[in-house]
């Protein structure tokens, strides 16, 4: 065993470098794992917002279904209910019936009900209870307050008598005379509203929420059971209501939720029609998890690469220091042997032992200590392993050999390899143990070193590997990915016009990759027909050099000789220093089916078209053949007024007359627009004056509004009054009639105005400016774009208070279109309308 022998100083290397290239490494392995980490985290943030848009689409749908077969029930209560009070009266059991059997077709639905004008719930579905009370619920006091016959929304509010919640919509009941004649209300389960949020998959902690306009919680899913938090909250983000504000149809915004504190991703969608919007979303804990497990595997690879490279740098720096330290030592090796040499006789168990074998295991120099001296110094489980091999070697004969630590009295351990040989007497018996005992802690702590950087290098080996296969794993998923989007990639370099694509974009034509050539001639535009190919590839290029990026649908042709439409994609992704671009890449789409299907809705809108016009054609023959009964029922109910005497008959047959010549008003309209659709008729050219037209529509009119009690005011310049015209004078009277006959309807109090403007009066022509001013119920603006359709009136909910069938106003329209005019109305709603329409009249002769 060595002796510790003299000190020796030993130049130590550079630690500064081994510590620069360290940090060096360091810094470049957690850059690029915060670089991964971010990028995967912006990735999970837009797929998390698509799925929940998504999702808000579908449960937006579902929702708007819902109210709409709601809306639907009620419309049909409506009409049950006015059809029964119509025709003398209603019998409460067929009508109970008919309300229980609308409420099965509504699973979410708890109850229908028709409230009297007192409130009282005269008729209703089986859950309903009759009798009781409603005239203070808001639903109730809106419809009797207001005039509208639109849906009225309340609530949630809780049934009274059960613990139910639940959202109720309404709408107002009138009598035959226009009178408030009651409520239907329809009563819908907010538990049911939130099992449909229930159906979405948001993660453990995601939400999904059902609110009015007014923010109000329709319905939650998952139900917080804290107090004040349930049905009915207004309690929201500031986010949700900044993003209402600033985008009210639909938007995405992250936030931390003020009633659980869990910070998550929403989409929110408003419901078409309905004032009312969902709120989904998913707490980033939830999408995030397989990022965050991703994240930590990223991080725990880089500390180990940090790790690696300090514990790699740091024995580098050691082993520099012992290599020097040994070169230092051998010298002195050489110089003498420094081994410990020892004698154990076996009569006293003591053993001689020279300076530096004493120095060794720290015992004094001085007389021959005994064994146990010696043995004392090492640790049991060592003193027993030696104490077994120099017994073996007195008993044998033989050679003794061990390595074992040594405990020096001031605590430290050093390592000591013993040899030793038996010595035997001339009898052959074994009588003392000779050797040597050399200090081999250095070596010991070499080996270990050089074990410890053998498992870490090992370590780092498998590290490497595990690394190596999750890369081949991600460009697999990353290839799988391509192949399911079913997605043609290329790339191509634009100076040289090579070429590089995918297998997927030449197979979707049905060539193999190594059919179709490398540059962009016979990959791409040999394949658009001729005719197209020029104008494409411009375009593509224009749209290149300006934007950067383009987007194109044209033809290609494939490999069986049909052509294929495709959906091509790119993008500059390299430029020289003057901004050409150099390198762009993009992806190919297969399109046919798409295309397919837009020229079979095509030929589906003209077979429509083709139906609509033998419709009108049927409606205009009809309309002629249904005039003739008429004209005898309105005969033969005049001649039977002439002859009754009993006052309740002469009121049925009043009553007979009258819808008689409503019907048939109506059928001539019918007629009017049949005719005008399918070009029936055309425009007389006659002279006339403005004097006399507005005579004959005066005397046409002004008893109707005498007997209402309103006043007809005409107002026109006397220079033009008696101007002759020319111009079709029977259907220029026909327009101001209907247009003053609808004024007529809707106006229940004040006066009448017919205004005429001359514009442009040039020697041949004269345009004029026609206008109907009223001080009705006005219209609101979202109901004048469908005016003038067709069977449409501003709302068609009052049809049974105005009447009319919608067709005076298309007419009109259809008339001034045939006279070259234009026509439209301003209005505010509460505050009258008035109608205009602008016609040109060529002048004509003097009319005697």
């Amino acid at each position: 065993m060595s002796s510790p022998g003299p000190a020796v100083a030993v130049q130590r290397p550079d630690w500064r470098r081994y510590f620069i290239v360290t940090l060096l490494i360091s810094l470049l392995a957690l850059g690029l794992t915060g670089l991964v980490a971010w990028t995967e985290r912006q990735r999970e943030d837009a797929r998390a917002e698509a799925d929940l848009y998504n999702l808000a689409l579908l449960l937006v749908d579902d929702v708007g279904g819902m109210f709409s077969r709601t809306e639907s029930l009620i419309h049909s209560a409506d009409n049950y209910y006015a059809d029964a009070v119509t025709h003398g009266g209603i019998d409460a059991a067929r009508f109970n019936t008919f309300l229980d059997r609308q409420l099965q077709q509504i699973p979410a639905a708890l109850a229908v009900m028709v409230l009297g004008p007192d409130g009282v719930a005269r008729f209703g579905s089986r859950s309903t209870r009759l009798g009781v009370n409603l005239a203070d619920r808001a639903y109730f006091i809106a419809a009797r307050e207001g005039r509208g016959r639109g849906l009225i929304f309340d609530g949630p509010l809780q049934a009274r008598g059960s613990d139910v919640w639940g959202l109720v919509i309404a709408r107002r009941l009138d009598k035959p005379d226009g009178s408030f004649g009651g409520v239907v209300a329809v009563t819908l389960k907010t538990e049911a509203l939130g099992q449909m949020l229930a159906k979405l998959r948001l993660g453990p902690s995601g939400v999904a929420v059902l609110r009015g306009f007014d923010m109000a919680q329709i319905a939650r899913h998952p139900h917080l059971e804290t107090a004040g938090m349930g049905a009915g909250s207004t309690l929201v983000s500031q986010a949700l209501r900044d993003h209402i504000r600033e985008q009210p149809q639909s938007g995405s915004y992250v936030s931390t939720s003020p009633l659980d504190g869990v910070r998550r991703i929403y989409a929110y969608r408003q419901v078409e029609n309905y004032p009312f919007f969902v709120n989904v979303g998913r707490a980033e804990d939830d999408y995030l998890s397989s990022w965050w497990r991703h994240s930590a595997l990223l991080l725990g690879l880089c500390a180990a690469i940090i790790l690696i490279t300090a514990l790699a740098a740091r024995r580098i720096y050691q082993s520099s220091l012992r290599s020097r330290e040994a070169a230092v030592r051998m010298q002195l090796a050489i110089d003498g042997a420094n081994l410990g040499i020892w004698c154990l006789d076996l009569a006293d168990h003591r053993v001689t032992a020279s300076e530096r074998c004493l120095a060794l295991f720290g015992l004094p120099p001085g007389a021959p200590p005994p064994l146990d001296h010696f043995l004392d110094r090492l640790p049991d489980d060592d003193r027993q392993r030696v104490e077994l091999a120099i017994a073996e070697a007195l008993r044998s004969g033989g050679d003794y050999r061990q390595e074992y630590r040594v405990i020096l009295p001031d605590g430290t351990t050093t390592w000591a390899y013993a040899h030793g040989r038996a010595v035997r007497a001339a009898g052959g018996r074994v009588v003392q143990l000779h050797g040597v005992v050399q200090d081999i802690t250095q070596r010991k702590a070499s080996e270990q070193a050089l074990d410890a950087s053998r498992r870490q290098l090992e370590a780092l080996a498998e590290s490497l590997r595990h690394a190596n296969a999750e890369l081949r794993r991600s460009e697999a998923r990353y290839a799988d990915a391509m192949e399911a989007t079913n997605d043609g990639l290329w790339e191509a370099r634009l100076q040289t016009g090579e070429v590089f694509f995918s297998p997927r974009y030449s197979r979707m034509l049905g060539y193999e990759p190594a059919e179709l050539g490398k540059d962009m001639h016979s990959a791409w535009l040999d394949l658009v027909p001729p005719d197209e190919r020029g104008q494409v590839q411009a375009e593509a290029e224009r749209m290149l050099g300006a934007s950067g990026h383009y987007e194109l649908e044209f033809r290609m042709r494939g490999k069986d000789g049909r052509h294929r439409w495709i959906l091509s994609r790119g993008m500059v992704v390299e430029r020289d220093a003057d901004g050409r671009p150099l390198r762009a890449v993009g992806t190919h789409v297969d399109l046919t089916a798409r295309k397919e299907m837009e020229i079979e809705l095509r030929a589906a809108r003209d077979a429509a078209e083709a139906a609509s016009r033998a419709k009108t054609a049927f409606l205009a023959n009809m309309s002629h053949e249904l005039r003739t009964p008429m004209n005898g029922i309105m005969g033969l109910t005049s001649l039977a007024l002439r002859r009754a005497d009993d006052p309740r008959q002469r009121e049925f047959l009043d009553k007979i007359d009258r819808s008689s010549r409503q019907l048939l008003g109506l059928i001539n309209d019918v007629l009017e627009i049949s005719n005008i659709e399918s070009q029936r008729i055309t425009l007389d050219e006659a002279d006339f004056t403005l004097g006399a037209l507005l005579a004959k529509t005066q005397a046409e009119i002004g008893a109707k509004a005498h007997e209402k009690g309103l006043a007809l005011q005409l107002a026109q310049p006397p220079a033009i009054t008696a101007l002759a015209l020319r111009g079709d004078e029977k259907r220029l009277r026909q327009v101001l009639a209907k247009l003053l006959d609808n004024a007529i309807k809707f106006t229940a109090a004040g006066a009448i105005t017919l205004r005429i403007e001359p514009m442009n009066d040039t020697p041949a022509q004269l345009c004029l400016r026609f206008e109907i001013q009223d001080s009705g119920i006005g219209i609101a603006p979202d109901d004048i774009k469908r005016l003038f359709s067709a069977f449409e009136q501003a709302d068609n909910s009052s049809t049974r208070q105005y009447g009319g069938a919608g067709l005076g106003l298309a007419i009109s329209k259809r008339i001034v279109h045939l006279m070259g005019g234009e026509i439209g109305v301003d209005s505010t709603p509460g505050e009258g309308a008035t109608f205009w329409f602008i016609v040109c009249l060529q002048k004509g002769r003097s009319v005697g």
